[in-house]
């Protein structure tokens, strides 16, 4: 019964074997490709989740540098102090 598998290492079934000398295979190879998939859909929300975190983090950087300049402007423009 030869083994093959992907470049994944993803078991394959064999042309020349029986449905049931594969089966196992093929259910491990299934198994395997959905925990791939559920690792990646993990890390992919880890890492949207921390984007979205850092970028609202700069939204309120941008403008607390806004504000600041704006007050830098006025008491530059009218002589006062904020």
């Amino acid at each position: 019964m030869p083994a093959e598998t992907t470049a994944r290492g993803y078991p394959l079934p064999h042309p020349t074997n029986r449905l049931s000398d594969d089966v196992h295979r093929l259910r491990e190879a299934i198994s395997r490709i959905d925990a791939d998939i559920t690792a990646a859909q993990q890390r992919h929300t880890d890492t949207s989740a921390f984007l979205t975190g850092a970028l609202d983090g700069l939204a309120a950087e941008q403008a607390a540098a806004e504000d600041y300049v704006h007050r830098l402007r006025l008491r530059a423009l009218h002589g006062y102090d904020f």
